[in-house]
């Protein structure tokens, strides 16, 4: 008998009960014109984190200020400034305040206000380019007062990710890698033609059967931060985007390969935007096509769980299942092995090869039936590891896409009996979830590309 168990991965700190704001039935809107003389301190409160879960999950607009019986002084990121206070028509706080960086996905950013934050329980928590603070409401004033100080102070780690800042402030780690990278390799640019504004956009605009010419873009290694590095970054702008830009085009295509827990959601997962240059600045628009792809890909999250069974001597297949999966929001089948060692150099190899030489290498080196699998959920005694192997995918006549491979993540792991010891352990850390931590990105290659006629630009990212 094939036995499913559900791992809900969340990033929730602390879980207490409010009244909240949020009515799924009632329409959203998007993008309004607000007074910011108003109070910009008013923010959305949840219940939970699931809420804001169901939210983001939702195939409809981007929500923003009119959620429920809320406070219609509420100002989103995703708000223009009033006309008299902007320099183009295109000045939301989103963009002008840098949370196009620290949070891309924009329905997360409606929620929150235009100082950064949202209410989860009885937390308030902030965004900031240090990190994301959390605290009791009513010490907005207080941390207002003493947010620039909180900067450059590490503070107490409480936990992986997690620090306290004071007695009753503490602070996530959200950006660990945000503008620490190498330039592997600095890639060419081919230009065209000049685009000006007032010209039509290029025909063609539909998914191509063209080689993305991914050998000739720049290529970055994102790192890990120091503490110190991720205050100079901060001070001089880092930013966790990567661009190519098509000068003569007045074009350029950006794109990020993110991993960033906030405490009340967390997400990984790929971005890529074609922009515009404006006579101020840069703006959104279409692409005649927009490919994102990625190979290596291993996503993975330490077990807090004791009482781990000896794994077999041999990896071992012991079951599969159909599940959505990572980054597609389609089905597939999901393999289950027990005790592979996901560093191996020949593993690595096959994985990065694509699918058929994965499978072809996972038939010589293991235990069990490996018929098909789209992905691969690995368990050892110290970590839950999620693979998704390589894969490319086009979007034609587009301005931007995401890709989310994890978000509060929850994964299924199927097993063939449920008298064996593996299945009676991870039965167990499955209900003691809650103190699995979120996942992370181990490994992965990633390259965003866009093309405006027959001109292709893009970036490659790495991480390792």
């Amino acid at each position: 008998m094939k036995v499913s168990v559900f791992f809900w991965i969340v990033c929730l700190f602390v879980t207490f009960v409010t009244t909240s704001s949020c009515n799924e039935d009632v329409e959203l809107t998007v993008n309004g014109e607000v007074d910011i003389t108003k109070d910009v301190k008013v923010y959305l409160s949840f219940d939970s984190s699931d809420e804001i879960y169901t939210l983001l999950q939702s195939e409809d607009a981007v929500p923003t200020r009119s959620i429920g019986n809320l406070d219609k002084r509420f100002v989103s990121l995703l708000d223009y400034k009033p006309e008299t206070t902007r320099s183009s028509e295109s000045e939301d706080y989103y963009v002008l305040s840098g949370y196009d960086t620290l949070v891309p996905n924009e329905k997360l950013a409606a929620l929150l206000n235009s100082r950064g934050e949202i209410r989860v329980g009885q937390m308030l928590y902030r965004v900031t380019p240090e990190g994301t603070y959390f605290f009791n409401p009513l010490l907005q004033d207080y941390v207002d007062a003493s947010i620039s100080s909180f900067a450059g102070v590490q503070g107490e780690e409480i936990s992986e990710g997690l620090y306290q800042i004071e007695e009753n402030v503490f602070r996530y780690n959200t950006f660990p890698q945000q503008a620490e990278h190498e330039l592997e390799f600095e890639g060419i640019c081919y230009d065209g033609d000049i685009l000006d504004d007032e010209e039509d956009e290029p025909e063609s605009r539909t998914v191509s059967e063209r080689v993305v010419p991914i050998a000739t873009f720049s290529s970055y290694n994102v790192k890990g931060k120091t503490f110190l590095g991720k205050l100079i970054s901060a001070a001089f702008g880092g930013s966790s985007k990567y661009e190519h830009e098509f000068i003569k085009k007045k074009r350029r295509m950006q794109g990020s390969f993110y991993d960033y827990n906030y405490g009340f959601y967390s997400e990984v997962g790929i971005f890529g935007e074609m922009q515009k240059k404006n006579w101020i600045g840069w703006s959104g628009t279409k692409a005649d096509e927009i490919v994102i792809g990625w190979s290596n890909l291993i996503l993975e999250t330490d077990l807090k769980v004791s009482g781990a069974p000896v794994m077999p001597r041999t990896p071992t297949v012991v079951g599969s299942t159909n599940t959505v999966m990572p980054g597609l929001r389609k089905n597939g089948i999901c393999m289950t092995i027990l005790g592979l060692d996901v560093t191996n150099k020949d593993f690595q190899t096959a994985l990065k090869a694509g699918l058929p030489a994965l499978l072809n290498w996972l038939r010589r080196n293991v235990s069990g039936n490996v018929d098909h699998a789209d992905a691969l959920a690995v368990i050892t005694s110290r970590k839950l590891t999620y693979i998704v192997p390589k894969q490319e995918l086009r979007y034609g006549d587009i301005e931007k896409k995401r890709i989310v491979f994890a978000s509060d993540f929850h994964m299924v792991f199927s097993f063939g009996s449920t008298s064996s010891e593996y299945y009676k352990w991870i039965q167990k850390t499955a209900e003691e979830s809650m103190k699995v931590p979120v996942m992370h990105i181990k490994s992965g290659e990633v390259y965003v590309a866009g093309r405006i006629g027959e001109q292709w630009g893009g970036v490659k990212i790495s991480q390792k």
